[in-house]
């Protein structure tokens, strides 16, 4: 065949960067974050007709190519093919996903072992460009963009059919005629509790909150609003289970406040920043986004987001803030070639997260709510209310007037912002007073967590905020080595949550309670006022309105990696004085497990060095994984290990035959190892290569079985030149399982 009968070949490799810059990765960046760009399956189809249009340029100028010389035209496309694979293969290392919703600039560490890897990409590359020739290259070629054409067409018909949720459930449409007053549940987002009493206090908004009791001991016992919002609606805390952290979010959507509200008659609206938070108990169920839309005509103002992100994942790791810089003015441009010259440019509708379009949102919400009350019936409607205020950026002075200058104005600013949502909060109160619908009414409002990123408010008389309680150096270093590199003043501070609540027909002044409460009270407090039945034994919390309250409660909060939705680790900490938080000290009270221990049933595999582990080691490398033969082991290190079934517990003591996998290194071959539990030991001699072998041991009833492993060698002499690593290995575990002994099984020396 030809080199001009098989042309078409040539002009598919050459769309590989195509598929690659606007197929694959645009497709990958929207699916995995879809909520967060409103289910707007509409940028992926842009990327598509954008692709498309490059498709056809390419063309063009491969075929004018061809015209003019053949051999320029092959190593072109040939080029653009390798280019592709390079772009594809670099953006695994990317780091960058969607913005952060706290509005900070996007910004990468451009980590150097990515850059280097990213090099050693591109010369392995080029090094097979040489080798194999632009002509040879082909037949390798054409099959894997055509697999990466599939891929990309499977991904988009993924985007396709996968539409935003439908809002709201199978809630009642009408409430209850039997209730009598509505129940008004306000979120106001890091509303740290210091900071609400000292603006109350300077601006003198007690009166306004007739019939209230501010808890102004209160702590959050998450320091993020996706464990915070189901804790508190549930009353529950993380303590391990099936499923994992994930599942455990997505509780409230089957008990706690919600399914006791819905079942006692109560028509339940939501109005919150997220559609996943949608309940089947709400009937009526609104978005942030949803409201800017409505109310500002800009459909998809996440648009110059994504295309900033797209642009610096497409780039070299090491240009990834250069591309995120160059990258916001393209988005803009990209934005305004499709919606006109609005928002960013005429200053008064922030279109991004870090213009302050969440807060801004959030003012129109509660504006929204406002003006609709007149229209809401005073009976049996439950109102949940999340607003992104105080919550950065900080965007608002205190009279509610957008402000772009004041995102960097920091604390200053944040206490403007809680300023706005007072403002807002009030004018709410006063509505319900004017007609008629505050009485009756309970009323909540409390935050998800405190505000942390500045630490405590001081009054200095330095203008209305002052400097800020850090006790010095020692407190400036990160609390458990946090990635948001939390000092402890800062960690503490986020959990300082306002609570106040106002019960039905409760009036006089408002009152300032010091009972060391927290937010898992929040729903038996609720069910007690609201008579909703008896609480799930699994609720934690206390019910504030009732007798009893505990003597003795100790406060604590946990603590995980942010952005983590299901972390291998989350850490209990203990607060010594929840009454003087500022001056209080943190204690690792332990560790929550990630899913539920069970007992032994039947026999129990273990793959060593496997995602799913369920063991904590001591003494053993990191794992290490040959996924063409699906192998995982780790190399035992030192004369000595430690392997715990974290995950495993045996109804009592007894007998326990355990079966493993081992390969000894040179130094340790037909030598002895040894390995105690706590009540017994046995010992096996280290044969060559893979080797099965069983022993039985004697482990504790109530706690994780445990083994310490001992080699009889563990380093090589030295004469053998092998590295120092080398000298320190002393064998391979592959995989190792459990089983209650049997009766008659021959025991090994004990």
């Amino acid at each position: 065949m030809s080199l001009s009968e098989s042309r078409i070949k040539y002009y598919l490799i050459a769309f590989t960067p195509v598929v690659a810059v606007f197929f694959l990765i645009p497709f990958e960046l929207y699916y995995n974050a879809r909520e967060y760009w409103n289910w707007d399956y509409g940028i992926a189809v842009d990327f598509v007709l954008a692709g498309l249009a490059a498709c056809v340029v390419l063309a063009a100028i491969i075929r004018g190519l061809f015209a003019f010389n053949e051999k320029s035209a092959v190593n072109l496309s040939v080029f653009l093919f390798w280019l592709g694979l390079f772009v594809l293969l670099s953006d695994v290392l990317s780091p960058l996903q969607s913005n952060l919703l706290s509005g900070d600039e996007l910004v990468s560490t451009e980590p150097l072992v990515y850059s280097m890897v990213e090099g050693l990409i591109l010369l392995a590359l080029a090094a097979a460009a040489v080798r194999l020739g632009a002509r040879s290259v082909v037949s390798l070629s054409v099959p894997l963009t055509i697999v990466l054409v599939l891929i990309s067409a499977g991904y988009f018909g993924l985007i396709l059919s996968t539409p935003k949720p439908p809002a709201g459930g199978s809630g009642h449409q009408t409430a209850d005629p039997d209730i009598k007053g509505n129940v008004y549940h306000i979120v106001l987002d890091e509303m740290q509790t210091d900071a609400a009493l000292l603006y109350m206090e300077e601006k003198g908004l007690a009166e306004d909150f007739e019939g209230f009791t501010i808890y102004k001991n209160n702590v959050s016992n998450y320091l993020y609003t996706s464990s915070s919002l189901p804790s508190y609606l549930t009353g529950t805390v993380y303590n391990g289970g099936r499923g994992g952290l994930v599942e455990w979010k997505e509780g409230f959507k089957r008990e706690g406040l919600l399914k006791g509200l819905n079942e006692k008659g109560y028509r339940i609206s939501m109005f919150t920043p997220l559609s996943s938070w949608s309940t089947p108990f709400a009937y009526e169920f609104l978005t942030l986004d949803d409201i800017y839309m409505e109310d500002t005509g800009i459909k998809d103002a996440k648009y110059g987001d994504f295309v900033r992100i797209w642009f610096a994942r497409i780039l070299p790791n090491f240009l990834s803030n250069e591309a995120l810089s160059a990258g916001k003015g393209l988005g803009k441009t990209v934005y305004e070639f499709k919606n006109g010259s609005v928002g960013p440019a005429t200053g008064d509708i922030p279109v991004t997260t870090p213009e302050g379009k969440e807060p801004f949102s959030t003012v129109l919400m509660l504006k929204r709510v406002i003006e609709e009350e007149k229209d809401r019936p005073q009976n049996g409607q439950y109102l949940y209310i999340h607003s992104i205020l105080p919550h950065g950026p900080y965007v608002f002075t205190s009279e509610c007037e957008y402000d772009p200058a004041l995102i960097d104005k920091g604390t200053g600013a944040y206490y403007g912002q809680v300023g706005c949502a007072f403002k807002l909060v009030t004018g709410f109160i006063e509505e319900l007073k004017r007609l008629g619908h505050y009485d009756a009414s309970t009323i909540i409002i409390h935050a998800d967590t405190g505000h942390g990123h500045r630490g405590f408010i001081n009054d200095t008389g330095s203008g209305p905020v002052g400097s800020l309680d850090t006790r010095g150096d020692a407190a400036a270093q990160a609390y458990l080595d946090n990635r948001l590199g939390w000092s402890e003043d800062q960690v503490l501070s986020r959990t300082m949550a306002l609570l106040m609540i106002k019960p039905a027909h409760s009036a006089g002044k408002v009152k300032t309670s010091e009972l060391p409460t927290q937010l898992i009270d929040l729903y038996p407090t609720l069910a007690g006022l609201l008579g909703l039945g008896p609480v799930a034994p699994e609720a934690r919390g206390v019910n504030l309105s009732g007798e009893g309250f505990p003597e003795k409660r100790q406060a604590f909060f946990f603590l995980y990696p942010h952005n983590e939705n299901d972390p291998s680790e989350i850490t209990r900490v203990d607060i010594s004085d929840q009454k003087d938080l500022a001056r209080a000290r943190l204690s690792v009270a332990g560790y929550v497990r990630k899913y539920l221990v069970t007992d032994l049933e039947g026999r129990k595999e273990f793959a060593i060095g496997s995602e799913e582990g369920g063991l904590k080691f001591t003494g053993f490398s990191g794992k290490e994984s040959y996924p063409e033969s699906s192998l995982h082991f780790r190399w035992a290190t030192g004369k000595k290990g430690t392997m715990v079934f974290r995950d495993t517990r045996l109804k009592e003591k007894g007998p326990v035959s355990v079966t493993f996998e081992v390969e000894p290194f040179m130094v340790n071959i037909d030598k002895e190892m040894v390995i105690k539990s706590k009540f017994s030991t046995a010992r096996v001699r280290l044969e060559p290569g893979w080797r099965q072998y069983n022993v039985t041991l004697e482990f504790p009833g109530g706690e994780a079985p445990a083994m310490d492993i001992y080699y009889e060698e563990s380093e090589s002499p030295k004469a053998l030149g092998i590295s120092d690593e080398s000298r320190k290995l002393s064998a391979r575990w592959k995989r190792v399982s459990l089983e209650y002994a049997s009766p008659g099984r021959p025991e090994e020396e004990r």
